[in-house]
């Protein structure tokens, strides 16, 4: 099932809707118009769970962990990249356990488990029943991580 907004994006390939809901959680999802530069948000992409919009570049900034290196990438919202990966924004995060700067050659400072601290609510689609990634193989209601 896709739900839909009423929003058509017109870029150089053509008409496209913009989700109003996330296709895999079914959770809203924050329109760009909503967005506050440097606030950080909860959402999802493929590399990362928290993200944090710069309005000035029209991007957002996160961190990614890949083997031992933990570094900045940047990504749009999905209303300005039909094709590629894009950071679908579920809500607002008021107290993040790290910070992410806008500016790529950043240093990580802090816990890198807390990259991965929303990842259940960004990837579950399934309420914690065992149906989804995140919970397959859990007993349903089981907050224990799978090993």
């Amino acid at each position: 099932m896709r739900f839909m907004a009423e929003i058509t994006h017109t870029d150089n390939k053509g008409k496209f809707e913009l989700p109003e809901y996330d296709e895999l959680t079914y959770r809203p999802v924050l329109p760009k118009s909503e967005l506050q530069h440097g606030h950080y948000y909860v959402g999802r992409c493929r590399n990362a769970s928290v993200a944090r919009w710069n309005a000035n570049q029209q991007c957002f900034y996160h961190w990614r962990k890949k083997f031992d290196r933990i570094y900045i990438q940047k990504i749009k919202h999905p209303v300005d990249e039909p094709e590629f990966d894009v950071f679908r924004v579920l809500k607002e995060l008021a107290e993040p356990k790290f910070e992410i700067p806008l500016r790529k050659n950043a240093k990580f400072v802090g816990n890198p488990e807390d990259l991965f601290q929303h990842n259940a609510y960004t990837w579950c689609s399934c309420e914690g029943q065992g149906l989804c990634a995140i919970h397959f193989g859990r007993t349903p209601g089981s907050t224990a991580s799978r090993s």
